[in-house]
């Protein structure tokens, strides 16, 4: 299965959350290289020092989520993806002006179905019901 996996998927292969074993299952049945662009990176940094913060995992568990990480783009299990930005922004603008007034997604959650489309995968996986909503407006099969 080629699919693209929203950030929030992912942190679920870093730090335990609700869902993590179906996270897990679904990413292993995706096989290696993984979509993993700067902006999932970004996300799935952001959401760990989050829950740093919110003394959700110590200090110690974010940095191994981190090495894991960079271990995990260094041995392709992630892969970056080529982005052009420009069309995937204006992906974005295009979703937002077609679906955002029945669907009410966020700009970022927005960004990621356009980054499925504009990089042509046909499947988006997220456990969020207004994206997965998006994607299938977009035209893309959604899981779970």
């Amino acid at each position: 299965m080629r699919a693209y996996f929203d950030s929030s998927v992912i942190v679920k292969m870093y730090v335990p959350e609700p869902n993590s074993k179906e996270a897990a299952s679904l990413i292993r049945r995706s096989g290696s290289g993984l979509p993993f662009s700067q902006l999932h990176e970004n996300e799935v940094r952001n959401a760990i020092r989050l829950k740093r913060r919110r003394a959700e995992v110590s200090h110690e568990e974010a940095e191994t989520a981190f090495r894991r990480m960079q271990e995990d783009l260094a041995e392709g299990r992630l892969s970056r993806p080529q982005v052009d930005w420009g069309q995937a922004w204006a992906k974005t603008d295009e979703l937002s002006a077609r679906h955002s007034h029945q669907v009410n997604c966020r700009t970022l959650d927005t960004l990621h179905v356009a980054l499925a489309a504009v990089l042509g995968f046909k499947e988006f996986v997220s456990f969020d019901e207004r994206q997965r909503a998006l994607a299938t407006a977009a035209g893309l099969r959604t899981r779970p």
